[in-house]
């Protein structure tokens, strides 16, 4: 797996480019806007960073940093870059985290995973590139929509899972929310941010971003909130229930009521889906991202009607009939295809 070469002035910090690109001035005329003041006050649209990329817009702000679209000026192409912010810039700590973190976010290679293409320190500024993408994010989605239907939320989150069974394999997110899930006019989904995932360096030692404020507080498992160091997948998969809830009803659940008090066109088992994927305690939820989007695809073939009810469900077994079933169940099942007519 390559590594990434962080160029500071003339000097590089031991690490290998991935993208195979010895960064060098650009010579079409445009001014370099690397200063401190453009880094604090923000980049305008034709500002030249790092001698190569020309802003275009501000794409969004965020607790680390910013993201703009620009116009890699070597490649001709559009890519989106995100620096960090000024008061992370000049900790060392702080950097050697970020560069760490790139690192091990390349190690995902996964069509529902945005890609991160190069990273460079530039002066004073610290940043990296990656895949520009054209579509809206699920706030942006849900805004738009309202209330989604069972088909389209069933769509999203079983391509997310698909997604987070390839990133559980090396990290945990740890900031799912509708917000760092993009929707492309292909129908495929991608997965966004992993400013605040837990990694594991190349050493076994392991990092997080540098703050104490980790994720949107209505999106995180009740465990992060007092050891997020030490949760695992499940606390991602809480996440994901909570953009279920809120995918289905618009409101995010404060406390846990019955979804189809809200609406009644949804099947009962929606209800016994949700309880676990919104338990307390991980003990309790769903244990991977597969068998979230099994149980999750067992729902909707009973809301179109190509499963009974309680066909083959635990809830219908004895006490020893359900173990049975539990030895039973296969560790992974391949993706169910949902058809969706409101996508």
């Amino acid at each position: 797996m390559p590594k990434l070469r962080i160029h500071t002035g003339n000097k590089e910090q031991g690490m290998t480019d991935g993208s195979g690109i010895d960064e060098e001035s650009n010579s079409k005329g445009r001014r370099d806007s690397g200063g401190l003041s453009k880094i604090v006050g923000g980049y305008q649209p034709g500002d030249l960073i790092a001698e190569r990329y020309e802003v275009i817009k501000l794409l969004g702000k965020g607790g680390m940093g910013m993201v703009y679209l620009v116009q890699d000026t070597k490649r001709e192409r559009r890519i989106a870059l995100k620096t960090l912010l000024p008061q992370y810039a000049t900790n060392q700590r702080a950097v050697g985290r970020f560069v760490r973190e790139v690192n091990a976010v390349r190690q995902l290679d996964h069509p529902g995973i945005v890609k991160i293409l190069a990273a460079r320190q530039h002066e004073s500024l610290l940043f990296y590139t990656m895949e520009y993408l054209e579509g809206k994010t699920v706030r942006e989605y849900m805004k738009k929509r309202g209330r989604l239907g069972l088909g389209s939320t069933v769509r999203i989150l079983s391509l997310l899972c698909n997604a987070l069974e390839h990133v559980h394999a090396v990290t945990v997110h740890r900031d799912i929310s509708p917000e760092n899930i993009m929707l492309l006019a292909d129908g495929t989904i991608k997965l966004l941010d992993f400013g605040l995932a837990k990694l594991q360096d190349p050493t076994g030692a392991q990092f997080t971003q540098v703050g104490t404020t980790l994720g949107r507080i209505q999106y995180n498992a009740p465990e992060q909130a007092f050891n997020a160091a030490d949760v695992d997948q499940r606390a991602d998969l809480y996440s994901i229930g909570v953009i279920c809830y809120e995918m289905l009803t618009a409101k995010v659940p404060r406390a846990y009521e019955p979804i189809t008090d809200i609406r009644p066109d949804l099947p009962k088992e929606v209800n016994t889906f949700l309880k676990k994927a919104l338990a307390r305690d991980p003990a309790e939820r769903f244990a991977t991202a597969a068998e979230f989007r099994d149980a999750l695809n067992r729902v909707y073939k009973i809301h179109t009607g190509e499963i009974q009810p309680d066909a083959g469900s635990d809830e219908s077994l004895g006490f020893f009939a359900r173990i049975l079933a539990l030895f039973r169940r296969k560790a992974t099942v391949k993706p169910q295809h949902v058809s969706d007519d409101d996508f």
